[in-house]
């Protein structure tokens, strides 16, 4: 009696069948698509460790016929012959899968299923639909691995690539895949062997000279950056005597800045001392030719000074006529200036 598998389920052989020689029958309903039937024999890792055990169409047996494609079958569209106590140790699993070999999406699939057939009967059947997939272009259907014992699992997962997407997941390479296609608007490439095409570039950057003179912008530049160093400038003499902040600080600069000079109460004193003497020697002066003015003598004429006409000199001072004023008449006595 043949057991309903659903997605996912698992069981051991045991539990179906006691034979090891099993047929396992692929049916694939999908009109326009044409389908890549396989078996991977891999590895504990889920690996393709040994591309022998790749049952397909261009290696339809392993090495020592534990497996074999048997190609479409009546109501099966691919079948294979698994014969469990051959498989060597190394092999943990094999993994029956179909890719579409064209365009196409496994959603196109009407129906689909997988039968497991032990002695001429049939111990187990998986069904699936395109309904159960989308875009994917191949089917992993189902395992038969070994775990302590032999187990059966329908797995019905979708896989995006095809058949050669699909080898590679395993670990598997491609031999016969097709270059890539240059993409639009690329330089082609140059043959094997021939010598690259140089293009210009344009002119070459001048290398530096490391001569000596060139270093000496270098010196003038480090120099010019401790002159702008405000640290270094507070300690450099000859810009110490240019700042005004430290000129106003210097005591020889400062007795000779006028503006200083002037708030200066030491300098302010001694100029009032001067204008002091100034003001009194200017007052006694005045005093003076006050005292002069009221002689009769110095009314008539000029103050300080006048003509004398008995010592016969054009300014006597008046001091030397004091004595007498006939001096100034035509035919006056003698002066002071004249007795002498």
């Amino acid at each position: 009696m043949s057991k309903a598998f659903t997605r996912g389920q698992k069981s051991p052989l045991s539990a179906l069948t006691t034979a090891d020689d099993l047929y396992v029958g692929i049916f694939l309903d999908a009109p326009g698509l044409t389908w890549d039937v396989s078996c991977f024999g891999l590895d504990a890792g889920n690996k393709l460790s040994d591309d022998a055990y790749f049952v397909f169409f261009n290696q339809p047996a392993s090495p020592e016929g534990a497996i074999r494609q048997l190609g479409p079958q009546q109501g099966d569209t691919d079948s294979f012959r698994a014969v469990l106590s051959k498989v060597p140790e190394k092999i943990a699993k094999l993994s029956f899968c179909a890719a579409i070999d064209g365009a196409g999406t496994a959603s196109k699939l009407r129906s689909g299923h997988v039968r497991l057939v032990a002695g001429g009967q049939e111990v187990m059947r998986y069904s699936f639909t395109g309904a159960d997939f989308g875009p994917e272009r191949a089917i992993i259907i189902c395992d038969l691995y070994r775990k302590g014992v032999w187990r059966a699992g329908a797995v019905g997962q979708g896989f995006a690539g095809g058949l050669a997407d699909l080898i590679r997941s395993y670990g598997g390479t491609v031999d016969d895949e097709p270059a890539p296609a240059a993409p639009a608007g690329a330089a082609p490439t140059a043959p094997m062997g021939a010598a690259p095409a140089r293009r210009w570039a344009g002119p070459r950057p001048r290398r530096a000279s490391r001569r000596r003179r060139d270093l000496r912008p270098a010196r003038r530049s480090r120099a010019s950056a401790r002159r702008r160093n405000p640290a270094i400038r507070r300690r450099n003499p000859a810009i110490r005597r240019r700042n005004p902040a430290i000129r106003r600080r210097n005591p020889a600069i400062r007795r000779r800045n006028p503006a200083i000079r002037r708030r200066n109460p030491a300098i302010r004193r001694n100029r009032a001392s001067r204008r002091n003497r100034a003001s009194r020697r200017n007052r006694a002066s005045r005093r003076n030719s006050l005292a002069s003015r009221r002689s009769p003598g110095i009314r008539r004429g000029r103050v300080g000074r006048h003509p004398c006409r008995v010592s016969g000199s054009s300014r006597v001072p008046w001091s030397a006529c004091r004595s007498t004023a006939r001096c100034r008449r035509p035919g006056g006595g003698r002066s002071r200036a004249a007795r002498w």
